[in-house]
């Protein structure tokens, strides 16, 4: 008698219907997706539960975690000896549910034009992968203007001119950057967030990082695109 075998592999499966067809996008993953969020210590009424919480204290240079069985720094790239801290917009933290994960993050402490923030992920399998990160502003908007975000990954640049949101009301009306990959076998992947050099009139000069997920899909596709809700309520 004939055997069948199933051999179930971790993966992250991306489905998209197409004119009736099922296009599936299989992305390697040793321990599935995983979703993070950035933010301070004990400030929450309630994280969402589907994100890891990396909360960040006092200002430091650079924060490890392990994290589903891979290894995560984020660090001060840029300016040199460059510290991180976290910040937040009070009222969407506390007030608005739906923008819960994007209403505070992490930027650097002193930040100038061409300031940069490095992620660097470690333990991935080979093979391909996708990384999605939002890029929203907290400050009141009628006190700020903000720098535009370049994206490399591996020195590469991926992404020119990203425009951040500010203040949004829900998570998915945040600006998002979203990359596609291949790990190399005991190599880690590095990606460098910048505040676009050339802004040097803005107030922030500065980069921002809410979140982000490996191997998950890109929650814009297949949806209309639609204006953000911004609510410039006052405050710094």
């Amino acid at each position: 008698m004939k055997k069948w075998w199933l051999a179930v592999i971790p993966v992250a499966v991306v489905a998209v219907a197409l004119g009736g067809f099922l296009a599936v996008k299989v992305f390697g993953g040793g321990s599935g997706p995983l979703r993070v969020d950035f933010g301070r210590p004990n400030t929450r009424p309630g994280p969402d539960p589907s994100y890891e919480e990396w909360t960040l204290g006092n200002e430091s240079e650079s924060d490890t975690r392990k994290l589903k069985g891979l290894t995560v720094t984020v660090r001060g790239a840029n300016p040199p000896g460059a510290r991180l801290r976290a910040d937040w917009w009070k009222d969407g933290v506390m007030s608005h549910p739906e923008a819960n994960v994007v209403s505070d993050g992490i930027m650097i402490e002193e930040g100038v034009p061409g300031s940069e923030i490095e992620l660097r992920i470690g333990g991935l399998d080979p093979g391909p992968h996708t990384l999605l990160t939002y890029h929203n502003t907290w400050q009141n908007p009628e006190k700020h203007t903000f720098s535009r975000v370049n994206v490399s990954i591996d020195g590469t640049q991926r992404v020119s001119g990203l425009v951040p949101t500010n203040r949004v009301m829900k998570d998915t009306d945040s600006e998002m950057s979203y990359l596609e990959f291949a790990a190399k076998k005991g190599e880690d992947v590095v990606i460098l967030y910048q505040a676009d050099p050339g802004d040097t009139s803005v107030t922030q000069t500065n980069v921002t990082l809410a979140a982000f997920e490996i191997d998950t899909p890109d929650p814009r596709v297949g949806q209309a695109e639609s204006s953000s809700d911004v609510d410039p309520a006052a405050g710094d």
